[in-house]
């Protein structure tokens, strides 16, 4: 089996430089990840820069993951670098391997999970773009980004010559893995679901569903999904686009059933099962979520997850017009809606927040949920926000960095969104928020660059 040993390094954060041998590697021991010294949101955050050159995937949030007592953040660098980091909570120790070099794409970003054995198990692309090109490739040892083994080169079958790098990684910590991965072949794009039983040995390819077959621009695409490891559920929202005039309005939803082997509606109706897949035109087997606003929705910058009875919970973002002219006129609102009596109910999360947003529930509680909310024209910042019950309305609870001066109708100016979290160890321990920070105005390697940070916020023990 082969083996990529990355080069890797151990950082601290600690204003201080030397070098040591570890299998015959160089590990350096640095000076502090942050230019600056960690701020303080003067709510209880404290806010510190955790990947000083990379952030961007599709989905717009930072994938993270906690295990082994370290927060685990997945990049790629304005190098084109796809690489994966871990940082001790307790001792800021850090270590960072190379991946791959996919090149300068912001969609890139490699997804992760841990194994049985806590082995973080990681897809990503080789080359970039829509290519099969990828690799499945597994740690060697529980919690550690040192050394990893390729599982497989590429995991489409023979027709599916193009996989596409929108990804996302589930496990229930007892063998079974889910890849979901948006893909074009065939004529068609498609979100394909892979299977695992046997902690990535092996995958089962299915489609989950399929569009655009003959001139049928009705695309079914940008899909989140959230495992419920408690149920064996993974639930999906995707976003309901016209691929000929790059609009959306409105959501779909649907969960699988593990144990079922089948997909059912948010009342528990049966949706579909594998044997009803390729589907490639109507939509009444799944769950139709409209814009309250009559605008357009950007699902795949926001959140999806579930309370103690299994209920699923989504955020999303609407626009008022199809691409947005500038920040300001882009996001408009943040709805975080709920299946309540047989039906959804939308409420807003909080005031106009600019084109960089996004948004993440609390996946300890549903009622809060973390975003970036525009104070002024050139000032944003990372809240905490908690549903009223009494009122219906969210109020701001925390304020989880400091304000951040950013000039919201000038996409130059960098941005600030995409919550991750709040993420715990155990009970008891400090709230870990991760968010991205930086100026995208290009994908590929064009004017206006590609630039970005990672922060991290590190709150109030739970329950808050």
């Amino acid at each position: 089996m082969n083996v990529i040993q990355s080069g890797f390094s151990t950082r601290r954060f600690f204003p201080r430089l030397r070098a040591a041998a570890l299998g015959g590697a160089a590990v350096f021991l640095l000076a502090p990840l942050v230019a600056a010294k960690p701020e303080s949101s003067g709510h209880g955050y404290t806010v510190r820069e955790i990947v000083e050159d990379g952030s961007w995937n599709y989905r717009g949030r930072p994938v993270t993951a906690l295990g082994g007592g370290k927060l685990f953040v997945s990049f790629v660098t304005s190098g084109g670098e796809a690489g994966i980091r871990s940082i001790h909570l307790q001792t800021g120790a850090v270590e960072t391997a190379v991946l791959s070099t996919p090149g300068i794409d912001m969609h890139n970003n490699p997804s992760f999970t841990f194994d049985s054995k806590g082995r973080v198990v990681v897809f990503y692309s080789i080359v970039g773009g829509y290519n099969d090109q990828k690799q499945v490739a597994r740690g060697v040892r529980p919690h550690d980004v040192s050394e990893f083994e390729i599982l497989h080169d590429t995991l489409a079958s023979e027709l599916t010559g193009n996989v596409g790098s929108q990804s996302a990684l589930w496990s229930d910590r007892n063998g079974r893995i889910f890849l979901q991965n948006y893909t074009v072949y065939g004529g068609a794009r498609r979100e394909l679901l892979f299977l695992s039983e046997d902690d990535g040995e092996t995958f089962r390819e299915r489609t989950l569903w399929s569009f655009a077959f003959g001139g049928d621009y009705n695309d079914r695409s940008y899909t989140l999904s959230f495992f419920d490891a408690e149920r064996g559920r993974l639930h999906f929202m995707a976003l309901d686009k016209n691929m000929e005039v790059p609009m959306s309005h409105g959501l779909y939803y649907v969960y699988y059933d593990a144990g079922e082997d089948r997909f059912f509606r948010a009342d528990g109706q049966p949706a579909f099962d594998w044997s009803d897949t390729p589907v490639t035109n109507g939509h009444d087997y799944l769950d139709v979520i409209a814009d309250p606003a009559g605008g357009h929705s950007r699902p795949f910058w926001s959140s999806i997850n579930v309370d103690g009875e299994g209920n699923a919970y989504l955020t999303w973002g609407s626009r008022e017009n199809a691409r947005g002219s500038g920040m300001v006129s882009g996001h408009v609102t943040e709805y975080w809606s709920r299946h309540v009596d047989g039906q959804w109910r939308h409420y807003p999360v909080g005031p106009r927040t600019g084109w960089r947003t996004g948004s993440h529930i609390n996946p300890h509680d549903p009622r809060e949920v973390y975003l970036p909310v525009t104070l002024d024209d050139q000032t944003t910042q990372i809240q905490k926000r908690r549903f009223d019950g009494e009122t219906g309305e969210f109020v701001k609870a925390a304020a989880v960095s400091p304000p951040m001066r950013i000039d919201i109708h000038d996409r130059q100016s960098p941005g600030v969104w995409a919550p991750s979290g709040p993420s715990h160890l155990a009970d008891g321990d400090p709230g870990v928020v991760v968010w991205n920070y930086g100026r995208f105005s290009s994908q590929y390697q064009r004017a206006g660059g590609y630039k970005g940070a990672i922060m991290m916020g590190i709150g109030k023990s739970r329950p808050e």
